[in-house]
């Protein structure tokens, strides 16, 4: 299992500025049977970690001054559940790590993987429609997959389908959306370009009416004037 070192913290809120100055990285670690703890985490130490396991995959804390918080486990199994991001620098500002009941399901988004190729947009020119790219699942912690494969390769003609009950579910692994909810399809590609007119149309039906309503508003208001 990846481990994560962290450090139990003192300080809070805007005292914890001098942290990122410092690579560091203010975090939080919370659970359903454990008390809300404040962290240290070191920044490069964390991006490296959560480039690997991302937001389904188990990770170990291990405490350098576990003292600070003898109420808290020997072993402190989490998922990273939200990494803050600043929206100008691109920085990570904050990091919120769940500690996992490891006897209790999880509902949890995994990502989907699509892979290899349909031989309906390879050969026929299709286009391929992706739907979703996550799918909810509920497993055992041990059990989460870090991602779902998805086989292009049974897209073999137009209007092919691939639905949740066409995938693979791991072991401990069940999907929580319907068996027939479509995850990809493969359309014509003159059905797109159909489309693509048809919402031109409407957007262009919408912007006529909107400016002769509003012509007709002002015609109105000159009415009234007079």
């Amino acid at each position: 299992m990846i481990t994560l070192t962290a450090e139990i913290r003192d300080e809070l809120g805007k005292k914890c500025k001098h942290l990122r100055k410092e690579g560091k990285l203010p975090a939080v670690l919370y659970g359903k049977k454990i008390k809300c703890t404040p962290l240290t985490l070191n920044y490069k130490n964390f991006e490296s970690i959560y480039n690997e396991a991302g937001e389904t995959t188990l990770v170990s804390v291990e405490l350098e001054n576990k003292e600070k918080a003898k109420d808290l486990p020997d072993e402190n199994v989490v998922l990273i559940r939200y990494a803050k991001i600043n929206p100008i620098t691109r920085l990570y500002e904050h990091v919120d790590l769940y500690e996992m009941p490891m006897d209790e399901k999880i509902d949890i988004e995994i990502p989907l993987v699509f892979v290899n190729e349909s031989a309906a947009v390879k050969s026929d020119g299709a286009v391929l429609v992706r739907n979703v790219y996550k799918i909810e699942v509920s497993a055992l912690p041990k059990d989460l997959p870090r991602e779902i494969a998805v086989d292009l390769s049974k897209l073999e003609k137009v209007e092919d389908t691939i639905m949740v009950k066409d995938l693979k579910a791991p072991e401990g692994v069940e999907f929580n959306e319907e068996d027939d909810f479509i995850i990809a399809l493969v359309a014509a590609q003159e059905e797109e370009e159909i489309a693509e007119e048809e919402k031109a149309v409407s957007m262009e039906t919408i912007k006529t009416e909107a400016e002769g309503k509003r012509e007709e508003a002002a015609k109105d208001k000159q009415e009234e004037s007079q």
